[in-house]
């Protein structure tokens, strides 16, 4: 290869498309350029190879030149697919999304499963329909947007809740009539925690109490009685909690 004055980087060369534009039909559009550099025509193969990205429905498809045998580096184009408008054909509106189900924090983005029909017809994700994620990675109200593609029109939104993952406590400290609890801290940006007693393992008569912060006292305990003490996290949207699971409960003796 021949590397120095860039005359033979394909990053410069001229890319034209035979067409404005390409209808789609339900299948990748792979049109073929004419491509030149510095005045010579360049051929597929020889002188370069093409990858296609993002042209399996409507909108702008993507082609990667890349460089081989004599020339080198990349060239990025790109062209528009539309849809081809067909008296004779028509087009279905998206009718009915189902509703997700709510997902614990993971650490990564969450993606749910939803089942799309339009009439009586099943739809097939990225092929009649795809979706588009909104806040779905941290403890949160989270937003997919089911878009038609293909013969298929219309928008739909859903929402689903992503809550805390299962609290930890991190040490308790107890003290005279009263104890202090440690928290270790969630991830994934919870508002706060609940921290429930009860002098029973089964919680049958039970307390609690909210805080936003990893370190809470509590107090008027009975001395010389033992308590059962457990936590968990919570995320607050539109003023209602929705709470992650409880911890393992730890047992201990107030002085």
């Amino acid at each position: 290869m021949i590397y120095g004055s860039g005359g033979n980087d394909v990053s410069g060369a001229e890319v034209v498309y035979p067409q404005r534009y390409y209808y789609y039909e339900g299948k990748p559009v792979t049109p073929k350029p004419s491509v030149s550099l510095n005045g010579r025509h360049l051929e597929e193969g020889r002188d370069y190879c093409i990858e296609y990205m993002g042209n399996n429905g409507i909108g702008f498809g993507c082609a990667c030149l890349t460089g081989i045998n004599d020339y080198y580096g990349q060239n990025f184009s790109y062209y528009q697919i539309i849809r081809r408008k067909d008296n004779n054909k028509k087009y279905e509106k998206i009718s009915f999304v189902s509703q997700p189900k709510n997902s614990v924090y993971t650490g990564k983005s969450i993606f749910r499963t939803v089942r799309v029909k339009s009439g009586n017809r099943v739809l097939k994700l990225n092929k009649d329909y795809t979706v588009k994620y909104t806040a779905n990675k941290n403890c949160g109200k989270a937003r997919m947007e089911v878009i038609g593609k293909g013969g298929y029109t219309g928008k739909i939104k859903r929402y689903f809740v992503i809550v805390p993952k299962k609290a930890r406590i991190g040490k308790i400290k107890a003290g005279k009539k009263k104890v202090k609890v440690y928290i270790r801290k969630s991830p994934g940006k919870p508002s706060g925690y609940q921290i429930c007693w009860s002098a029973g393992k089964k919680f049958s008569k039970s307390k609690s109490v909210f805080t936003a912060g990893t370190v809470r006292w509590m107090r008027r305990l009975k001395r010389k009685k033992y308590y059962c003490i457990k936590v968990r996290a919570y995320k607050t949207i539109n003023g209602k909690k929705y709470f992650g699971s409880y911890s393992g409960i730890k047992r201990v003796k107030i002085k």
